[in-house]
């Protein structure tokens, strides 16, 4: 299994690139579209899951209990 700080380098160096391209189009499809900054920024939210999707927990409560 991965090292969780190994897997969140790896998913933040894609959001780097992808999210700016991503808010474009947003913003293209929708005029009104607002962009609210999250506690937890999208490449942590994705980390986090992908980390959950990778472990050996099926239950997200114990699996952050865990953490």
């Amino acid at each position: 299994m991965y090292d969780f700080t190994e897997i969140f380098c790896i998913v933040d160096d894609f959001f780097k690139k992808f999210e700016p391209i991503y808010w474009q189009f947003l913003k293209q499809e929708n005029k009104r579209q607002r962009i609210r900054q999250a506690t937890l920024s999208l490449s942590e939210i994705v980390a986090i899951s992908i980390y959950y999707k990778t472990s050996q927990v099926h239950n997200f409560k114990m699996f952050f209990n865990l953490l």
